[in-house]
């Protein structure tokens, strides 16, 4: 197999072109381990590290069969950017679909500080929005197993809370004010 270096310092060309209008244009394989079958890096400037465009179908597309790695990652260790970053004009900016059993289509987590495990903001809409078809399962739940901690906390300007239905505590309901 030959080694193949594609360099350029013209403007607008790329350094290695594939194409192809019956298989992959590019097609990086590799059985070294820690290595990629196709590594994208932009060291000195601030463009993309990998770039994946199409009018028809996904713009990058992942897949692993491997137990415990994801078929697409993002991190930033280094700055304050995000590790995954999804936007769309007509859609859902990130969607996380899940067969598991017990596990989550979307899961966030925030393991130090103060941050956030889930954050939502919306200009017009809500922030946050839950969804449940099944019988005895909620559409939004809050859940803190530390005895001081607070399951589902609300504060706003008029109201902390509204209910439109029937309100059932187990407990106790202490009213203050």
């Amino acid at each position: 197999m030959p080694n193949l270096i594609g360099q350029t310092t013209d403007s607008g060309v790329a350094g290695v072109l594939g194409e192809s209008s019956t298989f992959n244009g590019v097609l990086g394989i590799t059985t070294a381990d820690g290595h990629a079958g196709v590594a994208g890096v932009c060291d000195t400037s601030k463009g993309n590290g990998v770039y994946g465009r199409s009018k028809k179908a996904n713009g990058v597309i992942g897949f692993s069969s491997s137990d415990g790695s994801a078929g697409v990652a993002g991190a930033n260790d280094d700055g304050n950017g995000n590790g995954v970053y999804g936007r769309s004009a007509k859609s859902d900016g990130v969607i996380g679909i899940t067969t598991g059993d017990g596990k989550a289509g979307v899961a966030g987590v925030c393991d130090n500080g103060n941050g956030n495990g889930v954050y939502g903001r919306s200009k017009s809409a809500n922030g946050v929005v839950g969804y449940s078809s099944a019988d005895v399962h909620a559409g939004v739940a809050g859940v803190n197993d530390n005895n001081a901690g607070i399951g589902i906390y609300g504060k706003g300007v008029r109201l902390a809370g509204l209910f439109e239905g029937n309100v059932d505590i187990t407990g106790n309901l202490t009213i203050q004010g």
